[in-house]
């Protein structure tokens, strides 16, 4: 896990909560994917996050391809039993001109 903090910056809130280093209020985890609440202020926002580590959407290959679909899947779940059962905004950021801190 440091390895992966020193390659892509330390202190991503993503790799911090999968590893579980900071206080987060997971939704669902399973083998795969770790999802968390992320913001007090939104009544529904939450973070799926694989655990397999991806350095980047951008470098993601065909062999990602199933875990990415599942995670996709899963959002509509998570959103529908969090509070939103009327549709969701998804949003995807990558790389520092996608604002990925």
């Amino acid at each position: 896990m440091a390895e992966q903090r020193r390659r892509n910056g330390a202190g991503l809130h993503f790799l911090q909560d999968r590893a579980g280093e900071i206080p987060s209020r997971k939704v669902y985890e399973d083998d795969e994917i770790v999802a968390s609440r992320t913001s007090p202020l939104a009544p529904v926002h939450f973070m799926l996050v694989p655990k397999r580590h991806i350095a980047s959407l951008a470098e993601a290959t065909a062999d990602d391809a199933g875990l990415l679909g599942r995670i996709m899947v899963l959002t509509g779940r998570l959103a529908r039993e969090q509070g939103s059962p009327e549709g969701f905004r998804t949003v995807v950021n990558t790389g520092r001109i996608g604002r990925r801190t």
